[in-house]
């Protein structure tokens, strides 16, 4: 075993073949692949809503690359699921193999969102336009809720927190109103 240069693989996606004659082990690593994607989709949303502040072109570009990277992750992770789902799973490991497969869809339209507000941001920038001072208000307010809503979302997720996903709701309401 050779160790890794310093973030050298950090997001490269490890699907091996092998694993799939072990499912409860495929379906373990899909499982922790899957939580780095939240994250990676996380970090991309909350940047896009730093940059609809204060537009910079390094942090633009890493929205776009982490888009990408995100892209990547659904692509493959989505076919290795899709053969592990095919062979005979538990019925515990099956509903992981489900919530996953619904999972990804949704990280990756996640970090496809982050990109669309990243092209307002841009336009705003371009033509060097500015919310009023009204409109920035509720521009704030959304983005607090926003971010909370993506916090107590995404850590719901990684740990199997359904007592603090039911905590979005009353948030969404915030931003629907």
């Amino acid at each position: 075993i050779i160790r890794d240069r310093e973030g050298e693989n950090e997001n490269k996606i490890l699907l091996d073949e092998r694993l799939l004659a072990t499912p409860a082990i495929a379906v373990a690593h899909c499982n922790s692949l899957t939580v780095k994607m939240s994250s990676i989709a996380k970090d991309t949303m909350l940047k896009s809503i730093d940059i609809l502040d204060k537009y910079d072109a390094d942090l633009a570009a890493e929205i776009e690359e982490a888009e990408g990277i995100v892209d990547r992750y659904e692509d493959e992770l989505g076919t290795y699921l899709v053969k592990l789902s095919s062979d005979g799973l538990t019925m515990k490991d099956s509903q992981s193999v489900s919530k996953m497969l619904h999972s990804i869809g949704n990280f990756e339209r996640i970090s496809d969102h982050a990109v669309e507000v990243l092209r307002t941001a841009q336009e705003l920038n371009e033509k060097k336009l500015h919310f009023s001072p009204v409109a920035q208000k509720e521009v704030n307010i959304l983005s607090n809720a926003l971010r909370e809503i993506i916090e107590i979302t995404f850590t719901a997720f990684e740990n199997g927190d359904t007592d603090l996903a039911r905590k979005v709701e009353p948030l969404e309401q915030v931003i629907d109103g």
